[in-house]
């Protein structure tokens, strides 16, 4: 399975959106494993990226559905179940600036990986490495200093996010960070 760790998230321009996982069908649909929902994204974008290996092929999007934890993306050009299977693992992309924007205290997973995680006394934690998606809520996996830790993605634990700063603010709770 593939993990958002494996993804730069860090990239200036294309946004890791999704991977092809393997076709669906026999006509050419992708289906898709998304790295967070794509629903309202996928409704405004006419093209995706697909990378991989420093090569990068864009196509254009003629349908997406949601279907359970994956997706199901009909793009220009993919025929056949083998069209698709030449893609198999590569990352779906899409440029930055074609993000609709959330609402307050809401981020995507890429501003959140690689925040500084600091205590309310400004004691750094350590680092924002993945965001695991739970039913209940998100958790954010931190490596420390002495390995992993993971913190639930709510407000009774995240005190503050500064995207600016590059740091997250977290209430200290006994035994959560060790």
């Amino acid at each position: 399975m593939w993990k958002k760790t494996e993804v730069n998230f860090t990239d200036t321009e294309l946004l890791p959106i999704a991977v092809v996982a393997k076709p669906h069908g026999l006509r050419g649909i992708c289906k898709i494993l998304p790295y967070f929902p794509l629903e309202e994204l996928l409704d405004r974008i006419s093209e995706v990226h697909l990378t991989r290996d420093r090569q990068t092929r864009t196509f254009a999007k003629q349908w997406y559905r949601r279907t359970g934890r994956f997706g199901h993306l009909k793009l220009e050009g993919f025929e056949t179940a083998d069209d698709v299977d030449v893609y198999r693992g590569w990352i779906i992309s899409v440029p930055r600036e074609e993000l609709p924007p959330l609402p307050d205290g809401r981020y995507y997973t890429f501003q959140i990986i690689g925040l500084t995680v600091v205590d309310e006394d400004g004691m750094v934690i350590g680092t924002v490495t993945d965001v695991l998606a739970m039913p209940a809520h998100d958790l954010y996996v931190v490596e420390t200093e002495t390995g992993e830790a993971l913190i639930p993605a709510v407000k009774a634990h995240i005190r503050k996010i500064d995207l600016v700063s590059g740091r997250m603010v977290v209430r200290d709770i006994p035994g959560l960070i060790e």
